[in-house]
């Protein structure tokens, strides 16, 4: 039996597509929380746990302690409000931890329980038309559909693939934020999401 890929059958275009790469002490617990309430406060997910879109949660032990994990998160959501459902973005979030070991920092006077190793972040995000094969399915529509995306849609197209693109590379922007890496957004992002200790 062939391996069905997510976009197996779609129309899609790539919005953006990046990698985020960590090595040092960081709060996997931190980052897990900070990347969920992200995505329910940009409409990806809501706060029912048992609907989260993790497809994908691997925990290898090591001798030592060690641990290496592969977490993976498919999510999409309707950008137009009303009924129509021809348009659809595709979030996917693919997180690889290596070599992760947990340690204990001070932060002021306080011990802190940390984690320490390589965590990556593969993200892609794309924006996906006729999910649902309402206009392939339908004998009246098909003819059109071309027609209708090159010329009708074409600058709504190229809207909401600008509004994906900014999306994603806000999401970049919360993880380089924490992480302190290097940031290019105009406005970066995550400045509320954690709370600052005395002493710091």
């Amino acid at each position: 039996m062939a391996l069905r890929h997510r976009y197996s059958g779609l129309e899609y275009v790539e919005a953006a597509k990046f990698n985020v790469i960590f090595k040092d002490v960081f709060s996997l617990k931190y980052i897990y929380t900070l990347s969920h309430e992200w995505l329910i406060e940009f409409g990806y997910t809501d706060r029912n746990d048992e609907k989260f879109p993790e497809t994908m949660y691997i925990q290898k032990d090591l001798a030592g302690g060690v641990k290496e994990l592969w977490i993976r998160w498919r999510l999409s959501k309707n950008p137009v409000s009303g009924k129509s459902k021809f348009w659809n973005y595709m979030f996917d979030i693919d997180i690889h931890v290596l070599g992760m070991t947990d340690v204990e920092v001070m932060m002021g006077t306080k011990k802190i329980k940390m984690n320490k190793g390589e965590v990556e972040f593969q993200v892609a995000a794309n924006l996906v038309w006729d999910a649902s094969k309402e206009w392939e399915k339908s004998a009246w529509l098909k003819p059109f559909k071309q027609v209708f995306l090159k010329r009708v849609v074409r600058e709504k197209r190229e809207e909401l693939k600008t509004k994906l693109y900014d999306e994603a590379y806000r999401y970049q922007g919360i993880l380089k934020s924490y992480m302190q890496l290097d940031n290019y957004l105009k406005e970066p992002e995550g400045g509320a999401f954690w709370r600052t200790v005395k002493g710091e």
